[in-house]
């Protein structure tokens, strides 16, 4: 029976709690070591009894489910061997499948190391036929079952005529970990907060469109107004006409429920801050959605009264590191491959005052090389005031990754540096890593994983 909470996460992800949405849908690392360097410039449910043809495999350790896709399941790439130019636009040839239907595994081995293969497989790329023998594939891929394989290489062949994203085929059985199953589209806001094309960059390289099925703006609108772009946000739509209801602005539709499964805001001047959006925010955030906030953003947010989402008195704004260790290379957040490099800006990483920890120490995925939790943190997720553990591991043989709690708010994702290349290929381009994290952050939502 579906959960009220089930049913909840349907609606939302399908847009039908509010204004319409695109559409209702069923169905790592720098190669050796942890460390990675600058230049120095400025939940779900992994249960595979599902429409898909997988079946599950009991021997699994944390996260991931060994799953078996049999021949002719399709991969996508997320190493730079076969996905360097085309990295970005995976995340838009995802959002098209879920668009139709399709449902996709995200595959991360579990437990492994930065750099590690997630797992091996023999297959032909689509659409040349190149042959692909026993590549390890790192990085977080994508994949769909084999029993969806031809409704999606319809989607794969209009997405790769006009964008250049690889796509594998597999010509024998492999095992996968499946880490999440991704089976909805999601209805995105963007918080015009001052630098909202920082926004629009990241999800116009992932060819990741609006509610509309437009591509977002190509540049910022100096007024603030966006007419025709129903899903960007100004500050006073989201605080709403007064302060003493939090649920009265554009997150929340007549009843009071989210109309957004995700809210993204860029550098956001702290003196610009309006505590009532963010109590808005806040009240959004008790539903199983998700928040992104980058640079200067994270300071006006978490630091507001209103804010402390992930930490009981905020941060201190610090400098940027030069070299940073990846902290949880399992978790769908911290795929990447290649190296990583930081980025300038006002808020480049962020350190906990003294004496002050964070209400999950899971949250950070990437901090300081050498460095304790909670100083030169780059990059944070985690659930509203630490209610749910974000790095939760169970012991091997117990069926995979538990689901959340009934009751788990929604998840917060902050990064550090004002803003990160979408330039590849990415084994160049060691600065757009970041925006890549900003893409695994906007496809783990639990409104994205919702078993509908």
């Amino acid at each position: 029976m579906r959960t009220i909470r089930g049913l909840w996460l349907a609606l939302l992800a399908a847009g039908m709690l509010a204004l319409p949405a695109c559409s209702n849908n069923a169905p790592t690392g720098a190669d050796g070591g942890t460390d990675t360097n600058s230049d120095g410039d400025t939940d779900s449910d992994t249960d595979t009894d599902t429409d898909s043809d997988t079946d599950s495999d009991s021997d699994t350790d944390g996260y991931s489910v060994d799953t078996l896709f049999e021949q002719d399941s399709l991969i996508i790439p997320m190493d730079i061997d076969y996905q360097d130019d085309g990295m970005f636009l995976a995340y838009g040839l995802v959002y098209q499948l879920l668009k139709n239907d399709i449902n996709v595994h995200w595959l991360i081995k579990t437990p492994k190391d930065l750099g590690d293969d997630d797992f091996v497989a023999s297959t032909l790329d689509v659409p040349t036929g190149d042959e692909v023998v026993e590549h390890g594939y790192r990085g977080g891929p994508f994949a769909v079952a084999a029993e969806d394989a031809a409704a999606a290489l319809i989607v794969v062949d209009a997405w790769q005529a006009s964008h250049v994203t690889a796509v594998h085929q597999a010509t024998e059985s492999f095992i996968g970990p499946v880490a999440r199953i991704l089976r909805n589209v999601p209805r995105i806001g963007i918080f015009a907060t001052g630098q909202e094309d920082i926004s629009f960059d990241y999800m116009n390289a992932a060819g990741v469109p609006d509610s509309l099925d437009q591509a977002w703006p190509d540049a910022k609108d100096p007024t603030g107004v966006y007419s025709g772009y129903p899903d960007i946000l100004s500050v006073a739509e989201v605080r709403g006409p007064t302060d003493t209801n939090d649920k009265d602005g554009a997150l929340f539709d007549n009843a009071g429920e989210p109309v957004f499964c995700e809210l993204m805001t860029m550098h956001w001047d702290v003196a610009d801050r309006d505590d009532e959006a963010i109590a808005e925010i806040r009240e959004y955030l008790h539903y199983p959605v998700h928040f992104f906030a980058e640079c200067q953003s994270v300071n006006a947010v978490e630091n507001s009264v209103n804010g402390h989402f992930l930490t009981p008195n905020g941060y201190i704004m610090d400098e940027r590191p030069d070299e940073v260790d990846v902290v949880h290379p399992y978790l769908p957040f911290s795929q990447f491959d290649g190296e990583f490099e930081t980025v300038g800006g006002s808020e480049p990483s962020y350190s906990l005052p003294e004496g002050d920890s964070y209400f999950d120490d899971g949250v950070v995925m990437m901090t300081e090389t050498g460095s304790p939790i909670g100083y030169r943190d780059v990059w944070m997720t985690g659930y509203l005031d630490g209610e749910c553990d974000i790095d939760v591991v169970i012991e091997k043989g117990g069926g995979g990754r538990l689901p959340p709690p009934e009751d788990c708010p929604g998840k917060i994702s902050y990064l550090g540096g004002h803003k990160y290349s979408t330039d590849t290929p990415i084994s160049e381009n060691p600065d757009s890593q970041g925006t890549r994290f900003f893409l695994n952050a906007l496809f783990e939502a639990d409104c994205i994983t919702a078993d509908l």
